[in-house]
């Protein structure tokens, strides 16, 4: 709100504190976005010299270029021995990783082989599993929520059937002296 005085018959309007206080919030705002800009600025600014003048000093300056400056340890036209492409650090990197493997493999070879030659002799039983397994499974998956219970509950029927059968012949074979 303003209010009205005169002076020498002119009216002249008071200022109120509310739009001293508005016009002081707006100056800070400026000087806000303008400090930013100006501090931005000034370091991009003092960032361009300093590279400018480290790349100057670099250029010019001998002991600089002495410390970059790879020494030849072959003699003078000698060629430099290129790096090796990354493709042949990694065949590289391969071998020798695959030949810690052959050798910790021939290492524990001893141990594994009672195992190993067991899951050999019933790999066609083992494939057989898995496969009956993965297509119960996509049947399952696909079939009703009624049709996948009843297949589960057959499936396991069979696998425990088997089992069980599984270990009445391993009896029968040892009593017999067959395994």
């Amino acid at each position: 709100m303003n209010a009205t005085l005169t002076d020498n018959g002119k009216p002249r309007e008071r200022k109120q504190l509310s739009d001293q206080i508005d016009r002081l919030d707006s100056i800070l705002d400026g000087l806000a976005d303008a400090l930013n800009e100006a501090v931005a600025d000034a370091a991009r600014e003092g960032a361009r010299v300093a590279v400018k003048e480290a790349i100057f000093e670099v250029l010019t300056n001998p002991e600089l270029r002495a410390l970059v400056a790879r020494p030849v340890e072959a003699g003078p036209g000698a060629p430099i021995a290129p790096k090796p492409m990354l493709l042949a650090r990694l065949k590289a990197r391969f071998a020798q990783l695959r030949e810690r493997a052959h050798a910790a493999a021939r290492m524990a070879r001893p141990a594994a082989a009672p195992p190993l030659r067991l899951a050999w002799r019933i790999r066609k039983v083992l494939a057989i599993g898995v496969a009956a397994g993965s297509l119960t499974a996509v049947a399952s998956y696909t079939a009703p929520h009624t049709l996948s219970a009843i297949v589960s509950s057959v499936g396991g029927m069979i696998a425990a059937v088997a089992l069980q059968a599984g270990l009445w012949v391993r009896a029968v074979g040892r009593k017999l002296g067959m395994l």
